[in-house]
């Protein structure tokens, strides 16, 4: 589980960067055009910056359309239920959201 988590991490990791440096590059290049019309780099870094961030409101929205919030549960303990392939009681992640 710790080497799937940090495999896991990483992918995370390498996307973002690789979706980042893609982005600086198609912002970099596009800015090019108001840039030398004269309007101020500031503002423009504003806006992308905020299309960035509805971007990625958006990419969760597809992504986890349940949400990631806590699902309760009628008591504080994780229910256990038996596997049926094992047999073994098993606990249920739900609870902690991740598994939505």
């Amino acid at each position: 589980p710790l080497v799937a988590a940090a495999v896991g991490v990483l992918l995370v990791g390498v996307l973002h960067a690789g979706f980042l440096a893609l982005g600086l590059g198609v912002v970099l290049g596009t800015l090019r055009l108001p840039l030398a019309l004269g309007v101020p780099f500031a503002s423009l870094l504003i806006l992308v910056l905020v299309l960035l961030f509805v971007a990625h409101a958006l990419a969760a929205r597809v992504y986890f359309p349940s949400g990631r919030q806590a699902t309760p549960q009628s008591s504080g303990k994780p229910s256990r239920r038996r596997c049926p392939s094992t047999g073994l009681a098993r606990t249920n992640l739900r609870h902690t959201g991740l598994f939505a």
